[in-house]
């Protein structure tokens, strides 16, 4: 079957739509689709959309795949990492947010791109890795559109110098994921205090909301936008990939920010560690204010290293990725065909939402009596539904001891409350942070086997409970 000649959009972070907007606006008018936005990460007011087009807003992701009919229209998605993407009855066009950094043991479950039919990419690099590992898509390569406005960006060195430092969260798909703020943050003070230069925070849009107190404690100004780092930065120190060349795009000088658990044998390329040389590496806090008074200098051979990585990084440089990524794009839509079996509605009847509960409890996979972590959408669902459950809820744990609607009546504790021989299982049931909520609980004592992640249990029937939960919420609310 042959793909409309329309092409639609779908984002739901910020910087997501940062990556989209710029190919959005350079993509011709009568190709132009919908643009969707949901709600469930990011408020309205916090996206920068494209002034011209109306958007189409929708609460969450389950939303869009309960009013999206099947259709052979294209749709660009800014990531493969999530789920929900599975159930969308569409063909999908995967945008890369970044330098499409890879990682050799990184697992992506496949049913997560049963629907991507191409993949949009900035550089050959990351052709060659995804025509490894996922051979069924189709491929174009156009540097990133993101970039195209910073092409002829220039800055005067300040005085004195601004030095923009950043942390990724502390992602655990492979070492390298892991952001290095464990390692730097003895060092901060010392940075902060220096005459030498005013200190400006930043942080990845996950871990921003831990940075700023402990930024503000110290007395280091901060922004959660990157694009102010972009203005008023002379040098920027980072962990991760996507940012330090960005920043060094515009030919300013970047510090790398190692840390112990990167694994200097394993060679994944780009940031890790072909072109790493993209700027200074630091690899000890002590050394980080030395590497930066060295990055300000700027000497030979720093400069034509850096230009090298950025045009391994992006293949095209001149400002014009989003129009050359554009008409790729509309030459695929004109020539592409799509299997129709990607138009099927995936939507299945569930047993009943305590139905499978009552059987993971049967079956051992959960050890009542059971505490739920945190406050949210699941736990509220469970919470209506106990009286339908054949074992115990004791209550929820969260940092937030306010409790929210529908959970008035369950016993709750914060954090720092949890006793130590706490009986029974933790069961986490939010579908975006479960890594940082686990994370949350080791700390406070509880052992990882005491905690379990309700997602794992029920992996095959998670988009199923998420979009009867959205639509149960629906009805609700209607009432």
């Amino acid at each position: 079957m042959k793909l409309e000649d329309k092409i639609d959009v779908f984002v739901w972070r910020e910087h997501y739509a940062d990556h989209i907007n710029p190919l959005w606006e350079a993509i011709p008018r009568e190709y132009r689709g919908n643009y969707y936005v949901s709600e469930h990460q990011v408020k309205k007011g916090k996206y920068k959309l494209p002034e011209s087009e109306d958007s189409i807003f929708v609460k969450n992701p389950y939303e869009l795949i309960d009013v999206l009919t099947p259709s052979p229209r294209l749709m660009i998605v800014p990531t493969d990492r999530s789920g929900f993407l599975s159930l969308i009855p569409r063909p999908l066009a995967r945008i890369a947010h970044g330098v499409a950094q890879t990682y050799k043991d990184e697992k992506i479950p496949d049913r997560n791109r049963e629907q991507v039919i191409l993949d949009l990419l900035p550089n050959e690099y990351s052709r060659e890795k995804f025509s490894e590992k996922f051979p069924v898509s189709d491929k174009i390569v156009a540097g990133c559109p993101k970039m195209d406005r910073w092409c002829d960006f220039s800055k005067s060195l300040s005085e004195p110098p601004v030095v923009a430092i950043s942390f990724h969260f502390n992602h655990k798909a492979v070492p390298e994921t892991r952001g290095t703020y464990p390692h730097y943050q003895s060092i901060l003070p010392k940075l902060a205090q220096s005459n030498e230069w005013e200190l400006l925070g930043h942080g990845h849009p996950r871990f921003i909301d831990e940075l700023i107190p402990k930024y503000e404690e110290l007395g280091i100004n901060y922004t959660r936008d990157f694009e102010e780092v972009m203005k008023q930065a002379d040098v920027y120190a980072c962990d991760s990939p996507s940012t330090l060349y960005e920043f060094a795009y515009t030919d300013r000088p970047v510090v790398v920010l190692n840390a112990p658990w990167f694994r200097r044998e394993v060679e994944h390329g780009l940031r890790f560690w072909e072109h790493a040389d993209v700027g200074i590496q630091c690899d000890k806090p002590e050394d980080l204010p030395g590497t930066i008074r060295k990055a300000l200098k700027d000497e030979p051979p720093q400069p034509s290293l850096r230009r090298k990585a950025v045009n391994a990084a992006y293949a095209v440089t001149d400002g014009s990725a989003s129009e050359t990524m554009a008409k790729k794009l509309v030459d695929f839509v004109k020539k592409a065909e799509v299997e129709e079996k990607l138009l099927i509605s995936k939507q299945e009847e569930l047993p009943g939402f305590s139905e499978l509960l009552n059987r993971a409890v049967n079956e051992g996979k959960i050890n009542p009596p059971v505490w739920l972590a945190p406050q949210g959408l699941v736990t509220r669902h469970i919470s209506k539904e106990r009286e339908f459950l054949d074992f115990a809820i004791e209550g929820i744990l969260d940092r937030d001891p306010r409790p929210v609607e529908g959970t008035e009546e369950m016993k709750l504790l914060k954090y720092q409350n949890i006793p130590g021989d706490l009986e029974g299982t933790v069961l986490i049931t939010s579908d975006t942070w479960g890594e940082e909520i686990e994370e949350k609980l080791v700390d406070t004592g509880l052992t990882k086997g005491k905690i379990i992640n309700f997602f794992d249990i029920f992996e095959e029937q998670k988009h199923q409970i998420l979009l009867e939960i959205h639509q149960q919420k629906e009805i609700n609310e209607s009432v």
